[in-house]
């Protein structure tokens, strides 16, 4: 039996420009959870769920209650109380022939739709992963290591975008770099926890755009 408190923190400087004005905005997310035996039960809500009236639920508050039926299959049902609506899935980690694979399927009462993430690992340094809703493929990735570093080229099939990430652990920290070729826009992250920062902009013919910046603060505490 367990219980855990997961505090998430981030703040979002949007439209930053070379004199560094930006528009700031903040949220804190939280994710309490307890675990006995195969069951864990866990409630998430921000930091605008709690109002002066309480009952008005400002903000998302989700329920979620997942079992694990064996080592491979874990089953969960969710309901978000502000919305009204559940959400219910599957989750597989097992072999096929060898190889690890992973399924996540979900389907979502509010807008009818199934989705999910599939996976195949070849072997220790490369991986497939493709995202899907409904019946149609929504994303491709491939993901390669090579030491440090992590190569993951990506496509958006809908319309038709291609995207490149490359990570690299230094120490304790992650640096990662993406760039989307359609929509001519990079982004540069550094990681190394509880800390995350990102920054994206456009990047293209016509230079480089306005940035949005993110800082997020992560820590999970035990009782």
């Amino acid at each position: 039996m367990s219980t855990t408190l997961n505090v998430k923190a981030t703040t979002n400087f949007s439209g930053v420009d070379k004199a560094l004005v930006a528009n700031a905005a903040g949220q804190g997310e939280f994710t309490l959870k307890h675990k006995q035996g195969d069951i864990t039960a866990s409630l998430e809500f921000t930091d605008k769920t709690a109002t002066t009236d309480i009952s008005a639920l400002n903000g998302p508050v989700r329920a979620r209650v997942d079992y694990r039926v064996n080592s491979d299959l874990k089953l969960h049902a969710g309901y978000c109380l502000t919305a009204k609506s559940y959400r219910v899935g599957a989750e597989y980690d097992g072999e096929v022939a060898d190889r690890k694979v992973s399924l996540k399927a979900h389907y979502a009462e509010a807008d009818g739709t199934v989705d999910g993430e599939a996976s195949l690992s070849i072997d220790s340094d490369n991986k497939a992963t493709l995202t899907f809703s409904n019946a149609d493929v929504k994303t491709v990735k491939y993901s390669y290591s090579n030491g440090d570093y992590t190569f993951e080229p990506s496509f958006r099939v809908a319309d038709q975008a291609a995207k490149l990430s490359v990570s690299k652990k230094e120490g304790k920290a992650t640096y990662k770099v993406s760039y989307d070729v359609k929509a001519e826009r990079a982004s540069v992250e550094w990681s190394q926890k509880p800390w995350k920062v990102s920054a994206a902009a456009g990047v293209g013919a016509k230079g480089i755009g306005k940035a949005n910046v993110s800082a997020t603060w992560e820590k999970t505490y035990d009782f």
